[in-house]
């Protein structure tokens, strides 16, 4: 029996820009800090975080929604292909971005819900910056508006992949 995952997360930027940085290899390479080949165009395959990631663009509704077809090198041989759809909604200040993981192996929704935050969510919010929350003035309890900073990105000391890290769970 196949399991699934839904997983969103809030972004500093727009459904637009997000939409073509998912569907730029030079753009998805450069906010994951790894290889990826992708074009945005509906059959053409794609391969994300050094090619553990692989697949074919299924739909493409610009800039609201992508649907992949989705595997990674874990997957089995036997293993059909996981079926990801990507919605983007625009809020204040960015976009909600939600995946629903469907057709995921047995078992490894936990594992993949896991790795869309460290591997994907906390990257974006790196490259695109995060969303600024409200602060709450202590004598009116009323939002103020705070200053948006822009996050720097430096290299990291030793970089993981979801690869190693899914190799790392299993011991």
């Amino acid at each position: 029996m196949a399991s699934s995952l839904c997983v969103s997360a809030d972004l500093a930027v727009t459904p637009e820009e997000l939409f073509k940085a998912w569907l730029d290899g030079a753009i998805h390479a450069a906010f994951t800090e790894s290889a990826a080949k992708c074009v945005a165009r509906v059959g053409c395959k794609f391969s994300a975080w050094d090619g553990y990631i692989t697949g074919k663009n299924l739909e493409l509704q610009n800039p609201s929604r992508i649907v992949q077809s989705w595997r990674t090198t874990d997957f089995a041989a036997s293993d059909a292909d996981s079926r990801l759809e990507i919605l983007l909604d625009p809020i204040e200040g960015g976009t909600h971005i939600t995946l629903h993981h469907t057709e995921l192996p047995d078992g490894e929704a936990p594992r993949y819900l896991e790795g869309w935050e460290e591997f994907y969510f906390v990257p974006m919010r790196n490259y695109f910056g995060q969303l600024a929350k409200p602060k709450k003035s202590a004598a009116t309890k009323k939002p103020v508006a705070t200053k948006k900073s822009t996050p720097k990105m430096s290299a990291p000391a030793a970089k993981k992949t979801p690869a190693k890290k899914a190799t790392k769970a299993k011991s």
